[in-house]
């Protein structure tokens, strides 16, 4: 089984989640077939107040490194400074959690290489 499957993805999610991290209803892990085929797992941040979602997957296969992509828009985004304050939380959230599969996938390739 891939390292990163959806089993997995969803463990290390609920580990940030366990860590403080407000996680409920707002990350999920989708299945997601990688360019080779093998399951990679998607994890999909939600945010609230913008009608964007943040999709996090590996670089690579054996790249403890993830990509991010925000969902297209048809239309330009105003905001007042409240909503590009919570705008700046949820970005915050998102990064630290990008950071921390990073940090899992490089733990995870160190103890099994």
């Amino acid at each position: 089984m891939p390292f990163r499957s959806k089993e997995t993805l969803e463990r290390w999610v609920g580990d940030f989640g366990s860590q403080g991290h407000d996680v409920v209803g707002t990350v999920v892990v989708l299945d997601h077939e990688g360019d080779d085929g093998g399951d990679t797992g998607l994890v999909v941040v939600h945010l609230d107040d913008v009608p964007i979602d943040v999709f996090f997957e590996p670089l690579a296969l054996g790249d403890p490194r993830w990509t991010v992509t925000f969902t297209s828009r048809d239309s330009d985004l105003t905001m007042d400074a409240a909503m590009l304050a919570k705008l700046v939380v949820e970005l915050g959230l998102a990064s630290e959690l990008c950071t921390y599969l990073e940090m899992r996938s490089r733990e995870h390739i160190a103890t099994h290489s």
